[in-house]
Formats: structure tokens, C-alpha cells, sequence
């Protein structure tokens, strides 16, 4: 069973001490083989992949989870498969799949563990999302979607 710590922030008098093995069974320090600039957001760590959202330059970085950099998905643009600025990242190992949310998105763009886009498999959005976070079911051939909404039209879920 997992244990669930929580604080409550009003009543902290004192600094405490917290062991990290109080919050992790194990802990593992991998070193990317390049230099990350900019400020990232999103990592997504999978039994063989490590993913990377950088947030500028704008981009989704895929290293094997030794840390060697595989490649860039996606680019930064306007056309079939670019983005302006990520807003959420789904690393799919089963399906060899990565999906791409961009900041006011019309759809999640796809692409395959090598970087290429796959338009054919982009999931369309019925409507256009500012801010999104999302899960990708392949098995159920389903999407769940949360959206930041910015005024009456535009759902939240």
C-alpha cells in the first residue's frame, strides 16, 4: 500500500527534516547525453523512454532511458505536424506513439518513437482548446480531455 503524506502549510512552526526515502522506494540519477537550455516542464519517464518538454525553444526531446538523445519531435512552425508552444505530452511505449498537445489546439498531433508526424492518426478536437491535458487510451480507442476554459463557450471537460 502506498503511504499518502500530507501538510498542512498553516501549521509548520519549524523546519522539518524529510528523508527522500520517506517519499520514494528508490531514486535513480540518469544523465542526458546533451545540455538542455531553456525552461522544461513536463518529463515523462517510461520503462525505455525519458520525454522532455522544453518550453523556450518550444519542443518535445525523446532520450532512451539511459539518457542518449533519440530525437526532436515535432517542429517549431506553423504547418502539418509544427507547433507554436507545447502544452501537454503523452509518451505512449505500447503504441510507439508521443502526442502533442500546442498551446490552442485544434487537434493532438501524433507522431512515432522516431520523430515522424503522423497526420492520419492526429485526434481532432471538436473544439479549439487554449489549455489542455489529456490521456490517449489506445486499447479502449479513447480520449479523455480537461480544457482551461476562457469564457461560456468553451467547455472545461
Amino acid at each position: 500500500m502506498t503511504k499518502f503524506i500530507s501538510v498542512d502549510i498553516q501549521n509548520i512552526k519549524e523546519e522539518i527534516e524529510l528523508p527522500i526515502s520517506e517519499l520514494t522506494d528508490s531514486l535513480e540519477i540518469i544523465q542526458l547525453d546533451i545540455i538542455l537550455k531553456g525552461f522544461t516542464d513536463m518529463r515523462i519517464i517510461t520503462d525505455h523512454y525519458i520525454g522532455i518538454m522544453l518550453y523556450e525553444p518550444s519542443n518535445f526531446l525523446l532520450f532512451s532511458r539511459q539518457g542518449k538523445f533519440i530525437t526532436s519531435i515535432g517542429n517549431k512552425g506553423y504547418g502539418p505536424g509544427e507547433y507554436r508552444f507545447l502544452y501537454h505530452a503523452q509518451l505512449d511505449e505500447k503504441a510507439q506513439r508521443v502526442y502533442l498537445s500546442p498551446y490552442a489546439a485544434k487537434q493532438i498531433l501524433t507522431y512515432d518513437l522516431k520523430g515522424r508526424f503522423l497526420p492520419k492518426e492526429c485526434i481532432k478536437l471538436s473544439y479549439l482548446s487554449p489549455k489542455n491535458y489529456f490521456y490517449v487510451d489506445n486499447a479502449k480507442k479513447s480520449v479523455i480531455l480537461i480544457n482551461l476554459s476562457f469564457s461560456k463557450e468553451e467547455p472545461i471537460v
